[in-house]
């Protein structure tokens, strides 16, 4: 017979419950403090294990949300409520999704109880969960980096957006051609080529070859904040991010085309 003491005082009902279904285990609570249960196995083989696998369950469902918060709160509590609460949904769907912390749980429960028969759940989760911990820690800080880049990612779109309202439009209609080298050429309503006085809006043209390609698209419609962009070409386009970007501050303004530029 081999003996657990199990000190859970907020989840003991609960404890009860699940450990009661282990083949021939004995439960008792503890007579004075009615907050300890102590666990007596037959042997220390398959009902142990059986044990451990409850115990492992029981953590992470009971405390995967405590967990979770607390590490964003020391992580990132200067931000705003919302904020964080857009990062802990943003980790919790990809713990549900991708990842199976049971194992990290079981390791560790395994290593305590080689040196110790008595465990306080909650101080064992405070003190002994180091693996568990960094993976979700892990996740929480890609989930905060992916959610503060697309917030600022919009706060740019709006900003450009606000620009091109402000700069007024130069140009009522402007062609768009993307090139088999992922460049650009730009077109007047009436078909006539205006990419080098577009590229002479910008920059000098002695530093026209340093410029990146994407960069200077979005240079160009920025001065001329076109009322209407038509962009030809775009199933060769490689960026979609770009295409995107373009899409976001012009919305309605912006039509895509697969073919050539061709005036008629």
């Amino acid at each position: 017979m081999v003996s657990f003491i199990v000190d859970a005082p907020d989840y003991m009902d609960c404890l009860k419950e699940k450990l009661s279904v282990i083949p021939n285990v004995i439960l008792n609570i503890d007579a004075d403090y009615k907050t300890q249960l102590n666990v007596n196995l037959e042997s220390e083989s398959e009902q142990f294990e059986h044990f451990e696998n409850l115990i492992a369950d029981f953590i992470l469902n009971k405390y995967k949300n405590r967990i979770l918060y607390n590490i964003i709160e020391k992580n990132y509590g200067c931000l705003a409520t919302e904020e964080k609460l857009q990062i802990q949904e943003l980790a919790r769907k990809r713990i549900e999704e991708e990842a199976d912390f049971s194992p990290l749980i079981r390791q560790s429960l395994k290593e305590y109880f080689e040196t110790s028969k008595t465990i306080n759940i909650d101080g064992f989760v405070r003190f002994r969960l180091s693996g568990y911990k960094k993976a979700v820690n892990d996740i929480v800080n890609e989930c905060a980096e992916e959610y503060i880049t697309e917030r600022e990612y919009d706060e740019f779109i709006e900003l450009l957006k606000c620009f091109v309202t402000l700069q007024g439009s130069k140009t009522e209609v402007l062609h768009i051609e993307t090139q088999s080298d992922q460049s650009y050429r730009f077109f007047d309503r009436w078909g006539a080529d205006i990419t080098r006085e577009c590229f002479c809006e910008i920059i000098d043209e002695d530093f026209a070859e340093c410029i990146n390609y994407d960069d200077m698209l979005i240079s160009v419609l920025m001065v001329l904040a076109p009322k209407k962009i038509i962009w030809h070409n775009i199933e060769i386009a490689e960026n979609k991010e770009l295409i995107n970007t373009v899409k976001q501050i012009f919305e309605d303004n912006v039509q895509f085309c697969k073919d050539s530029f061709c005036c008629k």
